[in-house]
């Protein structure tokens, strides 16, 4: 196969999900609109609830993780935990109805059941790590450090872009002269 047969078949394979992610991003854009912030707090703001409610929703979550993250990011910025996010995440990412009923058909019920059991505490788990990660504040910190040298790298720059176009007006004006 060639490279440009390869980047034809991934231009297409894009194409095809495109629509479906416009549409998440949409449907996420209106659920940060219009979703009431203390509906978001109440179910998953809750330290405990929220990562169990989380973890049960992103295993019967179905459809792909690109459809999904538009919404996520929308319910974190009313008020979801790391915990929680962290919940779905992995509970989605390894879990699923669909994962679940193939492996059935490979693997029979018994390990079917077992994987999910497991896959479910495995998500609560990320949550309280990132829970405590979240508590510790370690997961601020970091940012809050990113967007402190961000600031100081702009203020220099806006600094130093005004001190140069007032000495280029100045170099301008006296060569009118």
């Amino acid at each position: 196969m060639t490279i440009v047969l390869i980047l034809y078949k991934a231009l297409i394979e894009f194409l095809k999900m495109l629509p479906i992610l416009l549409i998440a991003i949409v449907f996420g854009r209106l659920a940060e609109s219009y979703l009431p912030h203390k509906s978001v707090k109440k179910v998953f703001s809750n330290k405990h609830r929220g990562i169990f409610v989380a973890s049960i929703a992103g295993m019967f979550k179905p459809g792909p993780l690109y459809v999904t993250l538009p919404l996520l990011n929308s319910l974190k910025k009313k008020g979801m935990t790391y915990g929680a996010l962290a919940s779905y995440l992995t509970s989605e990412l390894v879990g699923g109805p669909l994962r679940f009923l193939i492996e059935v058909g490979y693997f029979g019920w018994f390990y079917s059941i077992v994987r999910f059991i497991i896959t479910f505490f495995m998500a609560i788990g990320s949550g309280y790590l990132f829970l405590y990660l979240e508590f510790k504040g370690l997961l601020y910190k970091k940012l809050k450090n990113i967007t402190l040298i961000t600031q100081k790298t702009t203020k220099k720059f806006v600094k130093t872009a005004k001190n140069k176009t007032f000495s280029f007006k100045k170099n301008m004006m006296n060569k009118k002269d």
